[in-house]
């Protein structure tokens, strides 16, 4: 038996331990840039403490209370506080990516008129390696779209850099890409730090409707 939880400050440590280290070993763009788990730790610290505060994120757990998964989820509006660590040397090791997702979020903001309580995010997701396979990523996913959808949230926004993501989200959700960037053509500093990615070759921005009212607000046709 796999349940749908709430992630709260009684699980929000080992949910940590379970993203970052995910993260930091499997995510084709962290990995790119070298980033080590105890530096990664550090740098997002503050920024997950705030988005878990928020209510919205949701975990995966075996009839044993094993963790099998996490969902970080956020309102798109409300921004973490700036810390020390964005300028520090783990800061500047993650600058490409940071520069990355602010021009999916750019292409994001020409597409929709942004107010809080509009939009959730799903910020990060993981899936322990052993529990892949289950439909564990698809249960978080809903379990926060209906949580948001039930709080007044017209869409749900992410960004998909993976393979598995992007399936559930786009094909079997039929989420919208909105915002797309080949890593091949970033360039940060002279330089194509994620010239190296392939499979997939791209990141993407995936925006879903929570209801059938919200398309109004729209400024511009997403990506097919």
């Amino acid at each position: 038996m796999i349940r749908i939880a709430p992630l709260d400050e009684g699980n929000s440590a080992r949910a940590f331990e379970l993203v970052t280290r995910e993260f930091a070993i499997r995510s084709q763009p962290h990995r790119a840039l070298n980033i080590e788990l105890a530096e990664y730790r550090a740098h997002l610290a503050p920024t997950y403490q705030h988005m878990v505060e928020q209510g919205h994120s949701y975990i995966a757990l075996d009839e044993r209370q094993n963790l099998l998964g996490c969902i970080v989820a956020a309102d798109y509006c409300v921004t973490a506080p700036a810390t020390g660590h964005q300028n520090g040397s783990t800061g500047l090791k993650m600058k490409p990516l940071m520069v990355l997702l602010e021009q999916l979020d750019r292409a994001y903001r020409e597409h929709r008129s942004l107010v809080p309580g509009q939009t959730m995010l799903i910020d990060m997701a993981v899936v322990s390696p052993g529990a892949t396979g289950q439909g564990i990523y698809r249960r978080m996913r809903e379990a926060a779209h209906e949580h948001a959808r039930l709080r007044g949230f017209a869409y749900v926004a992410g960004e998909l850099s993976s393979a598995a993501t992007r399936h559930v989200c786009v094909n079997l959700f039929q989420h919208q890409v909105v915002a797309r960037i080949r890593f091949a053509d970033f360039l940060y500093n002279g330089e194509y730090p994620f010239a190296t990615l392939l499979d997939p070759p791209d990141i993407l921005l995936v925006e879903g409707e929570l209801n059938g009212s919200a398309q109004a607000h729209s400024t511009r046709p997403a990506l097919d």
